[in-house]
């Protein structure tokens, strides 16, 4: 007899915790009533019927992309353009250099030939 009400007790205490789970069968969350109440019309709610302003959402944001990565990469073209500057005037700068210690050589070759005669 005692097993029968342990048993009897258990299975309503299961069912009465399992019930909830099954209250809201197919509906998420709702907002309460106060929500409503405090709620604004300029407020933004997600709503699956609001297609429009997601629409409009959607190609603000793709335009602010766009606008970025064309930004970035006038910037990118920008150093790039600075540093094959900075190269090729570094290359100007040695080849003037190694001109310049040949014509040096060469000077010092004359004169030691205008010495020796």
């Amino acid at each position: 007899m005692f097993k029968r009400i342990v048993v009897f007790i258990t299975a309503v205490i299961f069912f009465i915790s399992v019930t909830p789970a099954f209250a809201k069968e197919g509906k998420g969350p709702t907002p309460n009533k106060e929500a409503y109440e405090h709620a604004s019309d300029m407020a933004k709610f997600k709503r699956t019927g609001d297609v429009k302003n997601k629409e409009v959402e959607k190609a603000e944001e793709m335009a602010e992309r766009k606008a970025e990565k064309a930004k970035k990469d006038s910037e990118k073209a920008a150093k790039k353009a600075e540093k094959e500057a900075r190269k090729a005037k570094e290359k100007a700068e040695k080849e003037a250099k190694k001109k310049q210690r040949e014509m040096e050589k060469e000077a010092r070759k004359a004169q030691k030939k205008l010495g020796k005669q």
